[in-house]
């Protein structure tokens, strides 16, 4: 069996039009016997969840493969966001701001073929 296993990796938001605020990405490495070998990459299967301080809500689930010995690769992903983005039109203290929201879903797939070698 090839190499798989789990990595979490945190996200750290120091962004303050949404207030700042963090997350978490689950990635899941998989692969199939042999394709180490041949230095095909894994593929990559996972998710992520993100908050901000004033109600920003972003997830989402992705995956990246690889088939046919590296001829054929996928990419896609289905995510889910509610942003609330402060914008200010001076640096100046206590500048006025106006509140923007996007609420949108994002659905992203890729097929790529590699012809010969």
């Amino acid at each position: 069996m090839g190499k798989t296993g789990f990595l979490p990796m945190p996200i750290i938001i120091t962004e303050p039009a949404i207030n700042y605020g963090g997350g978490l990405a689950l990635l899941y490495f998989h692969s199939s016997e042999g394709r180490l070998e041949k230095g095909i990459s894994p593929d990559i299967s996972g998710g992520m969840f993100i908050a901000g301080g004033n109600g920003t809500m972003a997830g989402g689930l992705f995956h990246l493969g690889f088939w046919n010995d590296d001829h054929i690769r996928y990419s896609g992903a289905l995510l889910r966001s509610g942003l609330f983005l402060d914008f200010y039109f001076n640096a100046l203290p206590n500048a006025p701001s106006v509140t923007m929201s996007y609420d949108a879903w994002v659905l992203y797939n890729e097929v790529d073929f590699r012809l010969g070698n």
